[in-house]
């Protein structure tokens, strides 16, 4: 609607935005729990606010890290929020091990933890060893009595100053630290709920954890555009087709692999939707993960929305999207630039032609300066001129939509010809007994590498290695199709829903050894 406020343009940090929707719609709902708390926009910016207050009771103050170990929910959005307003806040997964948690706290090093949930006294034991205080988050965020709260005119980060630092997924070693600036959370979120056509009147039912660009942009795209957010406590697929009917979201954001396990719950039930009438679902946004047709065709089909492609990553924020009508997606695609530059080069970075793949990089105010602290990554990361290596490997067609055909990384070296495993994931996930699939390599004495391919059967269906290969061998160049298919219970995973390939790869490894299998090419089990 015409008549609706907008963000403006010039506004480029977070205390500028949420007191941009407090003043113009003060009463309009911004946040809310299942469990029934509810903030307006006027009271989210005042409980930001608090939280700011309490920070620096605590002595916490502009450029100090507070560490948001935090499970997913209504606490953690409020958090995060005051974080970034008057510090720079470190997101963290509550389930990470001590180890984890030692190693990614001790780097930084952070200043306070916030903690809550059933991870609380382990966490704040973690923090306790570096010297390291914690915070519950109901001392934190609650309550919000009148005069402990900062205002705009008490908090006035600059663009350029950092609101959060992201960890990446870390799948090959140690994650990275990427600084996100206010200026380019800001910039992404306006390009992205842009894109996709949010207003004020839409509502977002986020299930995921604050801790990656998914789950945090999502936030920011509803809270920004001056629609409201419906923080779920993560991801249950019995339990979303009722949330999707009491909250009654507009939109969502899910993983496929959320997508799959929503469709074997619906199946599994007997249903052809997972929600009744009452749902107002309209938009799924999803991301992370390769989505095969066939699982958007069942997923649109249940659900009753349409599902639109995203390509991000922390640290360049939403880097492409699809948008909601039909002339702005395309099958297979991950949708057009968004605020952002995209090149696809060669191994001379030099730039292809359009249809030929290659390496993406890529430039614009959501793209990071560099990795924390970390000047060998930052020289393999960037480009002579200053273009970021994605590590992704894709085209861009005639009309400038993005195909993400895999990582760089996890090309597999069989005998001279480089094999995407996305590519065999992709062909696998069509099938219609294939849960979850990941493709990875293994040691071959005659070829370099060898491709082996790791499935989750769906609940109760079953098919044989042989009837898998079959399927490969009749849609892939039989030089590209794996020499072995291996049934796993579950596919080892990161935050952000990737499969770790690397792990999978050890695990077939050390089951080949304990069962003194052969694990040369020509098996099929």
């Amino acid at each position: 609607m015409s008549d609706e406020p907008r963000l403006p343009d010039s506004m480029q940090t977070l205390p500028e935005t949420l007191a941009y929707w407090a003043e113009r719609t003060p009463d309009a709902p911004a946040l809310r729990s299942l469990d029934g708390r509810a903030l307006t926009h006027r009271t989210l910016f005042r409980a930001a606010g608090a939280v700011v207050y309490r920070l620096r009771a605590l002595g916490v103050g502009p450029g100090d890290r507070v560490a948001v170990v935090l499970p997913p929910g209504f606490d953690a959005c409020v958090a995060m929020l005051g974080g970034m307003m008057g510090a720079t806040a470190v997101p963290l997964p509550p389930e990470a091990t001590d180890h984890e948690l030692a190693r990614d706290l001790g780097r930084l090093p952070v200043r306070l933890v916030v903690v809550d949930g059933p991870e609380a006294e382990r966490v704040s034991d973690v923090a306790a060893r570096l010297g390291v205080a914690a915070v519950g988050a109901g001392e934190l965020c609650w309550p919000t009595p009148t005069g402990e709260s900062m205002g705009i005119a008490d908090v006035a980060p600059g663009p350029d100053s950092v609101a959060a630092i992201l960890h990446t997924s870390g799948t090959t070693g140690a994650p990275k630290r990427a600084p996100r600036t206010h200026r380019a959370l800001t910039v992404g979120a306006r390009a992205a709920f842009g894109r996709t056509g949010l207003t004020p009147d839409d509502v977002l039912l986020l299930a995921a954890g604050l801790h990656n660009i998914s789950g945090l942009g999502n936030l920011l795209n509803a809270v920004l555009s001056g629609g409201s957010c419906v923080a779920a406590p993560g991801f249950d697929p019995t339990a979303f087709g009722g949330w999707l009917e009491e909250e009654r979201p507009t939109w969502t954001f899910l993983i496929p692999t959320h997508l799959r396990l929503l469709l074997e719950a619906a199946e599994g039930m007997g249903r052809v939707a997972v929600a009744g009438e009452r749902s107002r679902l309209r938009l799924v946004r999803a991301g992370t993960q390769p989505l095969p047709a066939s699982t958007r065709q069942r997923a649109e089909r249940m659900l009753g929305a349409t599902i639109l492609d995203t390509y991000g990553m922390s640290e360049a924020h939403s880097i492409t999207a699809a948008g909601p009508n039909a002339e702005e997606r395309r099958e297979g695609s991950v949708g057009r630039p968004l605020a952002i530059a995209v090149r696809i080069l060669d191994d001379c970075d030099e730039d292809v032609p359009a249809g030929v793949a290659g390496a993406i990089v890529v430039r614009g105010p959501t793209v990071m300066d560099g990795y924390l602290d970390d000047a060998e990554a930052n020289a393999a990361a960037f480009t002579p001129d200053g273009w970021f290596r994605t590590g992704d490997l894709g085209y861009l067609d005639e009309d400038g939509f993005l195909f993400v055909t895999g990582r760089a990384k996890e090309l597999i070296n069989r005998g001279g010809s480089q094999i995407s495993p996305a590519e065999i994931d992709r062909v696998l996930l069509d099938h219609p007994a294939v849960a979850e699939a990941a493709a990875f390599a293994v040691p071959d004495e005659r070829l370099g590498e060898e491709v082996v391919a790791a499935v989750v059967v769906r609940q109760g269906m079953a098919v044989t290695a042989r009837e898998l290969r079959r399927w490969l061998f009749d849609r892939l160049a039989l030089s590209r199709a794996p020499r072995r298919i291996w049934f796993v219970d579950s596919m080892p995973r990161t935050a952000t829903g990737k499969a770790q390939r690397a792990v999978l790869s050890e695990r077939f490894l050390a089951a080949a050894r304990g069962t003194g299998q052969e694990t040369q090419a020509g098996g099929s089990t």
